[in-house]
């Protein structure tokens, strides 16, 4: 890796991709795939709603949540793929969106979509794997209230039971 000076004066980094075919490349924050393969784009929340919030709003209340309606703006091009995962990052039945949400560039109204979740607190994660695809994400809302049947789990939570 190293910058070089080109005959127009510019500096750019150039990288050698390291696997002996003498390839050099350059970064560019226009290009949508790796040499035709997708650039696979992964991004994780924090957990919605920490206790510290759930003090400042009493609706959400200390325990299990009932989460009812997502609403983001997220640009971009294909298709985003989008999981709500309950309590930890990997759980055990995270919900997935159906059919994600194509995106477009600019994004002109937020997205809405229902809910029926329990957890105590629910990450959400966008994602996109095809060539050409990307997103940038800049308002997440996620709604909801204290569980209104069930606020604490009934097994004594940990990895008991399926919740």
């Amino acid at each position: 890796m190293g910058a070089v000076t080109r005959q127009d004066g510019s500096e750019p980094i150039l990288i050698c991709n390291g696997i002996a075919s003498e390839k050099i490349y350059q970064q560019d924050p226009t290009m949508r795939s790796d040499d035709g393969v997708a650039i696979n784009a992964l991004y994780t929340t924090y957990g919605f709603v920490n206790a510290a919030k759930a003090a400042t709003v009493p609706i959400f209340g200390f325990h299990a949540k009932l989460y009812t309606t997502l609403q983001f703006t997220a640009s971009g091009s294909g298709n985003a793929q989008i999981r709500i995962l309950p309590n930890v990052i990997n759980p055990r039945y995270p919900y997935t969106i159906p059919g994600g949400v194509n995106l477009s560039d600019p994004a002109f109204d937020d997205y809405f979509r229902p809910l029926n979740i329990r957890g105590n607190r629910c990450f959400i994660e966008f994602s996109t794997n095809a060539v050409g695809s990307y997103f940038n994400l800049s308002k997440i809302l996620l709604s909801g209230k204290a569980h209104p049947w069930s606020s604490l789990n009934a097994t004594g939570g940990g990895s008991l039971g399926i919740a």
